[in-house]
């Protein structure tokens, strides 16, 4: 199993979903694991392989990973590699690529990279797609659509328990990497206009940032009202037991946010702007802005906390649709099939 990053160590939702998918394969099967690492070796799992990627270039990073895998592969051959994204090289054995959304290209270097893993991602003997407007993307590109299976990402749905909510108080959570294009300035904006009462609520921003500048920026923006901010996370959980909802900040036509699914799996209602992505991995749930502007999530917010009662329902229903359609076990069976399809010949049950 083939992951470029691993949670904690990075806090993204590829890599939390591929970290739960590890957890259960090494029930079932005899697995290997190989990723990088950026914090700290101590910041993934001590059975996993790693290639250090804390240093140098991205050229020496991308041969220190060509080393590693050569050596993983001539070690002990796999019968298959299952890849976190990672496009296959020629001399790779059959590999399987789960594939989840990504945003569009931001200049022409970009989107020559993009053509360049998608000609790569051709060389795959399957490709799992986490969402229909992936597997889409993937088929315009000209990927055979019979070598493209539709499978959810995967979360651990073993711990989180739905706690009772404060009538009396309302806890808000914007989750998610702190940067100007994602737009927590908007929701300050949209948290500073409520009309109800300050005393009774609270923000709190939870991601990491690179952008120290645009830090500072928001808490000029949020001096005077309760708002916290905590941008080294290493979990996601507390925060998401603490809060009675989640605003998600802005994402593109080509991205979604996996802190909604793990808000909803904490019973967490989300509230969220227009978007296809978004809008198919939460199955729709929860309270959808027309628009990204303060005053539409001021709006919302107001609506959405009229009732406790209300507000418990929909994080059950919320939690119900997780753990139907996310839930690690079965997402990890669904790829099983993909993998033995691959080795009819010698099944791995």
């Amino acid at each position: 199993m083939l992951t470029k990053w691993l949670a904690p160590d990075v806090t993204d939702g590829p890599s939390l979903s591929f970290k739960n998918l590890i957890r259960v394969a090494r029930q079932r099967h005899q697995i290997r694991a190989l990723t990088g690492w950026r914090r700290a070796r101590a910041a993934v799992p001590p059975d996993a392989e790693t290639v250090d990627c804390s240093i140098g270039s991205t050229f020496n990073q991308r041969k220190r990973w060509e080393q590693a895998i050569k050596m993983e592969l001539k070690k002990c051959p796999p019968k298959v590699i299952l890849s976190n994204g990672i496009a296959p090289k020629k001399w790779w054995p059959q590999t399987v690529v789960i594939c989840g959304p990504e945003e569009p290209p931001q200049s022409h270097i970009d989107a020559l990279i993009a053509n360049k893993r998608r000609k790569r991602l051709n060389r795959a003997a399957f490709i799992v797609a986490t969402t229909s407007n992936v597997a889409s993307t993937l088929i315009q590109s000209g990927i055979d659509s019979r070598r493209i299976k539709i499978i959810p990402c995967a979360l651990d749905t073993r711990h989180p328990k739905q706690r009772k909510r404060d009538s009396k108080r309302v806890r808000l959570l914007v989750p998610g990497h702190i940067a100007p294009g994602k737009g927590q300035d908007v929701l300050i904006d949209a948290f500073a206009r409520l009309r109800k009462n300050k005393k009774d609520m609270m923000l709190r921003i939870v991601g990491d940032t690179r952008d120290q500048r645009y830090l500072e920026q928001l808490r000029v923006q949020a001096h005077g009202l309760r708002v916290q901010f905590i941008t080294k996370p290493i979990e996601f959980s507390d925060h998401f037991e603490w809060a009675d909802m989640a605003l998600l900040p802005r994402h593109t036509q080509g991205s979604w946010s996996s802190r909604a699914l793990e808000s909803m799996m904490h019973g967490c209602p989300v509230i969220w702007s227009e978007n296809p992505n978004t809008r198919e991995a939460t199955g729709g749930k929860g309270v959808i802005c027309p628009e990204f502007t303060a005053e539409a999530f001021k709006a919302a917010i107001e609506q959405a906390s009229l009732s406790a009662i209300e507000t418990s329902e929909s994080g059950k229903s919320a939690r119900d649709y997780i753990m139907a359609t996310h839930d690690s076990r079965a997402v990890w069976k669904r790829i099983e099939t993909v993998l033995e399809h691959l080795n009819k010949s010698n099944r791995w049950d």
